[in-house]
C-alpha cells in the first residue's frame, strides 16, 4: 500500500481528482489516504479558537470524487483529542486500513511510563477487534518515524516482534519502544472474541444473499449455520 498524505483543508477536488487518476491505472496497489479524526476549524472568526470538526465530511467528499473506488482506504491520525462517541462509530462502517497513533496522543503515568487515555484505549481496542493496523509515530524537527508490525522492509519500519530479540542497549535507544510495548500491552489484555463473534469473523463486511429454504436446496452445512444464528430463536 502507499500511503497519501492528508488533504488540506476541507477543498480537496483537485487533489481527488489526481488520485482518481492514478487509480484507474492501478492494478495491485491500494492507496490509503491519511485523515486525522479531527482538524482545526479553518473557518473560525477567532483566530485564537481552538474549535475542532469532524473530519469525516473530507473524507466522504473525497471517496465520491474518486468515485468510491475499491483500492482507496484510509489511515486515520489519532491525536490528543476526540470526536464524539456517534463520530468514531461512523469510522467503523468505512474502509480504515490503519491507525497512526501519534506521541502526543499519549500521557504519563506514575512511574513515567506512557499511557493512553480511557477512550483512546476503548479505541485502539476496537481497531484491534476490526484488523486495523495500529501504528505508532514520533516525529522531530528533521525526520519522521512510522512502525508497523508486519511492514516486509526491515529499513523502512521495526517488526514488533524484533523489538523483543535486539539487545537492551539497542531497543532502548529507540524513541518509540515504550510507547510499542505500551501498544503491545492493550492487544495482550484483550479479551478473546465470544464464540458468535468468532463464527461470524469472516462474514463481518460483507451484505449475505438471502437464502430459501423452503425453495432451494440446501446443503446440510447451511442449515447447520442457519441454527447457530443465536437472533433465529429470541422471541
Amino acid at each position: 500500500a502507499c500511503l497519501l498524505p492528508a488533504p488540506k483543508g476541507t477543498s480537496c477536488a483537485n487533489y481527488a481528482r489526481c488520485v482518481n487518476q492514478i487509480l484507474q491505472d492501478l492494478s495491485n496497489m491500494q492507496l490509503w489516504l491519511r485523515i486525522s479524526l479531527v482538524v482545526p476549524d479553518d473557518d473560525s472568526m477567532d483566530a485564537n479558537s481552538a474549535t475542532l470538526v469532524d473530519s469525516w465530511e473530507t473524507w466522504n467528499s473525497f471517496r465520491l470524487l474518486c468515485e468510491h473506488h475499491s483500492q482507496l482506504s484510509v489511515a486515520l491520525d489519532i491525536l490528543s483529542s476526540l470526536p464524539s462517541a456517534n463520530s468514531l462509530g461512523r469510522w467503523f462502517g468505512e474502509s480504515v486500513r490503519a491507525a497512526i497513533v501519534n506521541t502526543d496522543s499519549f500521557l504519563t503515568n506514575g512511574r513515567g511510563y506512557p499511557c493512553l487515555s480511557k477512550r483512546h484505549q476503548m479505541l485502539i481496542t476496537r481497531f484491534f477487534n476490526h484488523n486495523i493496523q495500529v501504528l505508532s509515530e514520533f516525529e522531530t524537527s528533521s525526520m519522521q518515524i512510522i512502525i508497523s508490525g508486519n511492514s516486509g522492509n526491515p529499513k523502512a519500519s521495526v517488526d514488533a516482534n524484533d523489538f523483543h530479540n535486539r539487545s537492551v542497549a539497542d531497543s532502548q535507544r529507540h524513541p518509540l519502544r515504550l510507547y510499542l510495548d505500551y501498544v503491545g500491552h492493550l492487544y495482550q489484555k484483550m479479551d478473546p472474541l465470544p464464540e458468535q463473534e468468532r463464527f461470524e469473523l469472516g462474514y463481518r463486511d460483507y451484505l449475505q444473499s438471502p437464502l430459501q429454504p423452503l425453495m432451494d436446496n440446501l446443503e446440510a452445512r447451511t442449515y447447520e449455520t442457519f441454527e447457530k444464528d443465536a437472533m433465529k430463536y429470541i422471541q
